[in-house]
């Protein structure tokens, strides 16, 4: 055991520290773009294609597994383009990954400003409801919502509360699209989910807004909420779940235990 250490050069080292670091990012990219189940998907075939070829020699099963494997380079980049695309941005888009390092520089002053720009969205949330002005506030966590979702306006501003309710006032041009929200930051406004929620188990009275926040919170793992534009009332909806009717002081505490 001692023989092989010594043997390990401070190069080897260094590659393997490389490929580990290299290992854990792909892993995070994949992670916020929603494509990590399917690369896993991905790699247990060719575990199992290993397997079959190498170690059994099955010559039926290996003809077969061998064929699928010669076209599925091709099938995989056209099932899968438009993950390769988000994931390929991703890689290029260092302006965030260079935000989060400073963040983590930075220490506990960043963590408790981004804590209460959280509650300033809770407080515009409060009040929109108190006017029955309709809203939708997406708060991304690790994973990007951006591939589910179609952008309209990049603003990147502070959670502030009265931006907030004037991107959601009744005249605004923004009003009837959803709001996301990024490291604590305004994002982006006036945007649209992809694939709102279809199901039939969902109250009868989920307007739009309602079934775009659970289609959502069904594919990532964002925190959203929704204040009906009818009844001024508030609900959360994150992991494929949702809380109707919310009081100010369980969003708050909803918000500060998620986030």
């Amino acid at each position: 055991m001692w023989d092989i250490l010594l043997k390990i050069r401070i190069k080897d080292a260094l590659d393997i520290l490389c490929i580990a670091i290299l290992m854990f990012y792909l892993y995070n990219l994949m992670k916020r773009s929603g494509a990590l189940n399917k690369f896993i998907g991905i790699a247990f075939f060719f575990m199992f294609w290993m397997v079959v070829t190498q170690i059994f020699d099955m010559p039926m099963l290996s003809s077969v597994l061998n064929k699928l494997v010669e076209v599925g380079v091709i099938a995989l980049i056209v099932i899968f383009a438009e993950d390769i695309r988000v994931f390929l941005n991703k890689i290029g888009d260092r302006t965030r990954e260079r935000s989060k390092l400073f963040k983590w520089f930075s220490g506990g002053n960043k963590a408790n400003v981004a804590r209460q720009e959280y509650l300033n969205i809770v407080e515009a949330c409060v009040s929109l409801s108190k006017n029955r002005v309709g809203a939708l506030i997406v708060i991304e966590q690790e994973m990007d919502v951006t591939p589910f979702m179609n952008i309209s306006s990049e603003i990147d501003a502070l959670a502030n509360q009265s931006l907030i309710e004037n991107l959601f006032f009744k005249n605004s041009p923004l009003h009837d699209g959803a709001l996301v929200v990024r490291d604590g930051r305004l994002y982006a406004a006036g945007c649209f989910v992809k694939n709102p929620s279809v199901s039939n188990s969902l109250p009868r009275h989920f307007g739009s807004r309602h079934r775009a926040a659970m289609g959502l919170c069904e594919q990532t793992d964002a925190v959203i909420i929704v204040v009906s534009e009818e009844t001024g009332r508030m609900s959360i909806f994150h992991n494929s779940s949702y809380n109707l009717n919310l009081t100010k002081g369980v969003i708050q505490e909803f918000v500060k235990n998620i986030l």
